[in-house]
């Protein structure tokens, strides 16, 4: 079932118990309707584009990709070539479809309606996305670790560029694509510095 976050932001929670099956959200403004990651499962996707037409939302005419990862963008094949996708160049490389690359933080306005798009440093993946929209910072998988298997990799450097980067955000709320729970920034800045001084499992190449 969707959700209601504030007037402009909606979002389908993840389902992971079959596998990575992470959220979908959707920003609308006064001109067109933006979503974050499509996830995996086509069902997915289709209760999400109809919960647009029966809300009379604008056209859906972007989709922002978090990362690279299938589980966040297997469902583009089954969108109309003329929504624009809009990406890190490390994700474009990735896609077989034409994109716009987000080469800088830039701000996306949406009708009456602005969000962040920002590029972030991340130990789980190369060209990570990050959208703030009002006070909510949607990280996607930006703040999990690199993982294989039962282990977990991670570096000093990585973490002190995040940690360098999110202090610098202006966000009260963290929410990411797998888990339930929201974080606060507090609890975010927390969570990097006790990394940024953990032992180095493996340096990421």
């Amino acid at each position: 079932m969707i959700r209601r976050l504030n007037e402009h932001i909606d979002y389908l929670p993840s389902d992971d118990k079959n596998g990575p099956c992470p959220k979908i959200v959707i920003f609308h403004g006064e001109e067109a309707t933006l979503l974050l990651d499509v996830s995996t499962n086509k069902e997915r996707l289709d209760e999400v584009l109809s919960f647009i037409k029966e809300k009379d939302y604008p056209s859906l005419r972007y989709v922002a990709l978090t990362h690279f990862h299938d589980d966040h963008t297997s469902n583009l094949m089954y969108l109309d070539d003329d929504i624009e996708i809009l990406c890190s160049k490390n994700t474009a490389r990735y896609l077989s479809r034409k994109s716009t690359l987000v080469e800088k933080d830039e701000d996306f306005d949406l009708g009456n309606y602005t969000i962040r798009l920002i590029l972030v440093p991340s130990l789980h993946a190369k060209g990570c996305l990050d959208v703030l929209a009002d006070s909510y910072l949607f990280v996607g998988d930006s703040l999990y670790y690199r993982q294989s298997g039962s282990s977990y990799y991670y570096n000093h450097e990585i973490a002190y560029e995040m940690l360098r980067k999110y202090e610098g955000i202006d966000f009260k709320t963290s929410i990411s694509a797998h888990d339930q729970n929201d974080e606060s920034k507090e609890e975010v800045i927390s969570f990097l510095k006790r990394l940024e001084q953990a032992p180095v499992t493996k340096i990421i190449p």
